[in-house]
């Protein structure tokens, strides 16, 4: 009986071990998309400028003065990308909402293989005192 108590206090001990270590990794891959997601928004935004600064440059050489239709074209550039940078900035909340869930099934996994190793070693316990 003393024995089949030191293997269920190792297999509680193991089961938290995974799901502490599991719910851990998720937590930093949450934490790894944050910084993807400034990382993207930043190229994003530098590629903004970039276009716009383009486009400026090209209707300033052609002689175009940048009002009405050039503005407008200007404008229309930084909502495509002010929209992708949105979207860019959900897709990846999603994902970081996905593992934070995920890290918190692995500690609510945890407790319940920690749960059934103590109901199992308790129903041995009383098996134990039925056969004696």
């Amino acid at each position: 009986m003393a024995l089949a108590a030191v293997g269920t206090a190792a297999t509680i001990s193991n089961n938290k071990r995974m799901a502490d270590a599991q719910a851990a990794q998720d937590r930093r891959n949450a934490d790894l998309l944050e910084v993807q997601k400034s990382q993207q928004k930043r190229k994003l935004e530098e590629e903004r400028r970039k276009m716009i600064s383009a486009q400026r440059a090209a209707y300033g050489a052609s002689g175009v003065q940048f009002a009405g239709t050039p503005s407008l074209v200007s404008s229309h550039t930084a909502g495509e990308f002010g929209r992708e940078i949105a979207n860019t900035e959900f897709g990846i909340g999603v994902q970081q909402e996905g593992l934070l869930a995920s890290a918190e099934q692995a500690r609510i996994n945890g407790n319940a293989r920690n749960f059934n190793a103590l109901a199992s070693f308790g129903g041995s316990v009383l098996n134990y005192a039925n056969s004696a």
